[in-house]
Parts: structure tokens; sequence; C-alpha cells
């Protein structure tokens, strides 16, 4: 299984976990073999990485710096500003989040898509 941005999304790949949206709903099930469709889809959907069954094309490693990072974290404020950050399941949730959005932040710097 391997991440890849919404943009190296092929049509054919298969989905190793399923693809939600924002608020949980469920846009393209687990096992789903992605159509051009979906290709489109994604990114108006605001999805950002979908997780395939395939190791074929692996994300690059790159390096979070201390600004992609933060830059990561205020977007990612946003779209938990109601959730109530002191319960330790939201803050769990907002570090795996911020880590998701700095990896994309740090590829797209990196000119890595």
């Amino acid at each position: 299984m391997a991440w890849v941005t919404v943009d190296r999304a092929k049509p054919g790949m298969t989905l190793a976990s399923p693809v939600t949206d924002r608020m949980g709903r469920l846009l393209i099930p687990a096992g789903a073999d992605l159509s051009d469709r979906h290709v489109g889809a994604l990114a108006t959907w605001g999805v950002d990485q979908i997780e395939i069954e395939s190791d074929e094309a692996p994300e690059p490693e790159v390096e979070i710096s201390p600004e992609i990072e933060a830059q990561a974290r205020w977007q990612v404020r946003g779209t938990f500003r109601h959730a109530g950050e002191e319960h330790e399941f939201i803050d769990a949730l907002v570090e795996v989040a911020v880590a998701r959005r700095a990896r994309v932040l740090a590829l797209e710097a990196a000119g890595a898509q």
C-alpha cells in the first residue's frame, strides 16, 4: 500500500482505504478502482491524498521544515476550530491531519508531484 497525492492519481488504481470528505461521508469505498470521473473529482472534493493497494507509485521521501509544519498547522486549525481541542482524541486527530497536510505542502514545495 502507498499514499499518493491526488494529482498523481490515475484511473485504474485500486483504493486500499475508503475516500471520505471532510465531514466523514463516504465518497469512494475501499477496493474500488478509480475511474476518470473519480480522478477528476478528488481535488474538487477537497481530498489531498489517497491510499492505493499497489506499491508501484510510492511517495518520495520529503523533509518537512518547521515553516511548512507551521503552515500546515495553521491550515488545519480552521478545520478543527469548533472541535474542542482539549479532548485527547481531537488533539491526536489534529496531529495526524497536520502531518498529512505538511507532507502535501512539502511535496508541492519540492515539485515532486
